[in-house]
């Protein structure tokens, strides 16, 4: 089974792309894939200059290299995992290097912490559209699970301490999780007291569906995300290093903006998770739906911080 409708794949990718959906711009230290597109053979290398790094990507038949230049340290080669097949972004916060790329058509990413000084990975883990934020120190991410073969997929987001080790990461595996699988802090929803809560066979009426990037404010701390549960949406803000960790904004009229929820409005095209896009102001989270492409003006909706309530799970 592929994914379900809610969720962006490759299709979605490339319609988002030639529709003329603007691309979020890259914040300083960070180079993105032009348009969002999965061509791993066609893809141009990526590079992060510093004042202690330079890093950079490139391919070797199908492999993919990093290259790591540190003063007063011969430049080093660090082969990357081979089911990483096209480098997306590069990060740095401290001694650590941040590193995300597609596994399996866009589908999947494939989430590296390396060292660069030892150029070493030191972790590494799955993830859905993993979002670094702007001083490198957190990942936000939704969850894995299989991208095929699997039903009633739930969208739950966590987010990974770059600076932590691999082990203060991984607090809670569920029995039969695994190292590459169930990482990262639960933001939303909360594990439960026995380990991560199954996020596939969930009910169609209870599973939450993420409708947009996750977002990250300039000062790195806190993100956003849209979230649908059937025919409602809401806004979810977490903010990593306060309390409470969630809150939440419902969107109460989902149709006007032309989000994708399961009671799909009349003359709404289908609306791909990249033209969902979310601002962080000082006093609100600004959301935006470019729902016709090209010039076509973007429905916007602003929520202010001081309306988010504690987010309840449901």
């Amino acid at each position: 089974m592929l994914r379900t409708p809610f969720r962006t794949g490759l299709v979605l990718a490339l319609a988002a792309a030639f529709a003329g959906v603007p691309t979020a711009q890259a914040a300083p230290g960070t180079l993105r894939v032009a348009a969002g597109l999965f061509q791993p053979a066609q893809a141009a290398p990526l590079q992060l200059d510093d004042t202690e790094l330079r890093a950079s990507t490139r391919r070797d038949g199908d492999a993919v290299l990093l290259r790591l230049e540190a003063a007063g340290t011969p430049a080093r080669s660090l082969a990357l995992p081979d089911e990483l097949q096209q480098v997306t972004a590069l990060r740095r916060h401290g001694d650590r290097l941040v590193v995300t790329g597609w596994m399996n058509s866009a589908l999947a990413s494939l989430v590296l912490v390396v060292d660069w000084r030892q150029a070493q990975v030191i972790d590494q883990f799955w993830a859905y559209a993993p979002s670094i934020s702007p001083d490198g120190s957190l990942i936000a991410f939704e969850r894995f699970y299989p991208s095929h073969g699997v039903q009633g997929e739930e969208s739950q987001y966590r987010f990974y301490r770059t600076a932590e080790s691999p082990q203060a990461n991984r607090p809670a595996l569920a029995p039969n999780g695994s190292a590459s699988r169930d990482v990262g802090l639960a933001a939303w929803p909360a594990d439960l007291a026995a380990g991560p809560r199954p996020n596939t066979g969930v009910p169609a009426a209870r599973a939450h569906h993420r409708l947009s990037p996750l977002a990250w404010s300039a000062d790195s701390t806190r993100f956003a995300v849209v979230d649908a549960q059937g025919s409602a949406a809401q806004v979810l803000l977490f903010t990593p290093n306060a309390s409470p960790l969630a809150r939440s904004h419902p969107i109460a009229s989902p149709e006007a903006l032309c989000l994708p929820v399961r009671a799909t409005p009349r003359g709404c095209a289908a609306v791909p998770t990249e033209a969902v896009s979310l601002r962080h102001a000082a006093d609100a989270v600004e959301l935006s739906v470019h729902a016709g492409g090209g010039r076509a003006k973007p429905r916007s909706l602003s929520l202010p911080l001081a309306a988010f309530s504690a987010a309840s799970d449901r």
